[in-house]
């Protein structure tokens, strides 16, 4: 897991074009769109250093409250590869220390009926929490 740098932007969009669960706003054209947020993307990389998943996060101060955290339509990886979510859950946590989030919200591009998914998540999720 990394944080994208500069030097892996070209690989991430050539990522992203050959993914079949790519969308547009998990690109870093709508990251400048979105301008009055900051756009951070989470690499997954097998042991070769080829990216196999990534999450766009857009992260934005709220007055008063703090940061949000805010991914939509993402991951972009194959949403059953608990090592690929774990890695790319790892990389979120740490972007929320950085920021100090106090919130992700996270609208992945899933059919709602995925269970396979929701398992993974939930058991990501409640790993997190200690």
């Amino acid at each position: 897991m990394k944080i994208l740098e500069e030097k892996d932007k070209e690989a991430y969009t050539k990522f992203l074009e050959e993914h079949k669960r790519c969308n547009f706003q998990q690109s870093l054209e709508w990251g400048r769109v979105k301008s009055f947020w900051k756009n951070e993307v989470v690499l997954a990389k097998d042991s070769h250093q080829n990216i196999i998943g990534s999450i766009s996060i857009l992260v934005r101060k709220i007055p008063i409250f703090g940061y949000l955290m805010y991914a939509s339509r993402g991951p972009v990886c194959d949403i059953h590869n608990v090592e690929v979510l774990t890695q790319l859950t790892q990389g979120i946590k740490e972007l929320a220390k950085k920021y100090k989030a106090m919130v992700i919200k996270i609208e992945p591009d899933i059919k709602s009926d995925d269970k396979e998914f929701r398992k993974i998540v939930e058991t990501l999720r409640i790993q997190s929490k200690r």
